[in-house]
C-alpha cells in the first residue's frame, strides 16, 4: 500500500457539514452492511479495493452529500478514498473545503500522480481526491485512455473508493463510467423524485453495464416527531 505524500495539514470541515455526516453515519453504516465490499478487512493489500459510484438522476437530490456521508462513515472502518469525479462542478472538493485544482483531471491527463493529490481530511481514514480542471467535461475526463490504469493503482492503494458522479440523466455520459465500477449507489430524493424517474436511471445504468447495488432515500419529511421513530 502506497501512503498518500502529505504536503498540507488535514483539510477542515464546516462544523454543519460534520454534523451532518455523524447524523448519517449510522443510516450509511447500514448501507455499507449491503454493499459487496471485499470480505478482507484491508482488501488493498491484495490489490482489491472496490469501488462504488453514487449517481442521481439530476441536480439537488443529496448525491454530493450522501457520498461524503458514506465516506465518513466507512472511513474509521477501512482506507476509505473519496473522487471528485463531477469536473464540472466540483462539489465534493468545495464540501472539504479543498482546491479543486489540480485533482482527477491531472492524474489521468498524466499531468501527476495521484499519490501527490490526495488530501487527508480530519476523519480518520477519509481522504479526497478532488475534482481537477474544471474546464474539461466530464465525458472527455472518463474517456481518457489511463482511466482503467489509474483505477487500477487506485484499487491497489485503498480499500473503498467512492466517486462522485454528474446527474445521471441531466449528463448522460456519466454512464460511461458505469461499466469500471463494482457497484452504483442510487440516491433519490424523497417526494420529489418519481419512481418513473428512478427506473429509467436504473434501465441507463444496466444498459451501461453497470450494477444498481443501493438505494438512499434522502430528505425524507417525517410526519411524526423525531423521537417517536428512534423509539420503534
Amino acid at each position: 500500500m502506497t501512503p498518500a505524500r502529505q504536503n498540507k495539514p488535514p483539510c477542515t470541515l464546516d462544523p454543519k457539514a460534520k454534523a451532518l455526516f455523524q447524523s448519517c453515519q449510522r443510516m450509511l453504516g447500514a448501507v455499507d452492511g449491503n454493499l459487496p465490499w471485499p470480505a478482507e478487512a484491508s482488501s488493498s493489500a491484495s490489490g482489491q479495493g472496490s469501488v462504488f459510484m453514487v449517481i442521481s438522476a439530476a441536480s439537488g437530490e443529496g448525491r454530493t452529500t450522501a457520498a461524503a456521508s458514506m465516506g465518513w462513515a466507512l472511513g474509521p472502518v477501512a482506507r476509505t478514498l473519496l473522487v471528485d469525479a463531477h469536473t464540472e462542478v466540483a462539489g465534493l472538493s468545495a464540501l472539504f473545503g479543498v482546491d479543486h485544482e489540480p485533482g482527477l483531471t491531472e492524474v489521468l491527463c498524466d499531468q501527476a500522480e495521484p499519490d501527490d493529490l490526495v488530501r487527508l481530511t480530519e476523519r480518520a481514514g477519509l481522504h479526497i481526491l478532488p475534482a481537477g480542471n474544471t474546464s474539461d467535461s466530464a465525458a472527455a475526463v472518463y474517456r481518457q485512455s489511463g482511466f482503467t490504469d489509474v483505477l487500477g493503482r487506485l484499487r491497489r492503494d485503498w480499500d473503498r473508493i467512492i466517486f462522485d458522479t454528474p446527474p445521471f440523466l441531466d449528463q448522460p455520459d456519466a454512464s460511461v463510467l458505469a461499466r469500471h465500477m463494482d457497484g452504483a449507489v442510487l440516491v433519490v430524493s424523497s417526494e420529489e423524485t418519481h419512481r418513473a424517474v428512478a427506473s429509467l436511471v436504473k434501465e441507463r445504468l444496466e444498459s451501461a453495464q453497470g450494477a444498481l447495488v443501493g438505494v438512499v432515500l434522502n430528505q425524507r419529511r417525517l410526519h411524526i416527531p423525531n423521537w417517536i421513530y428512534r423509539a420503534l
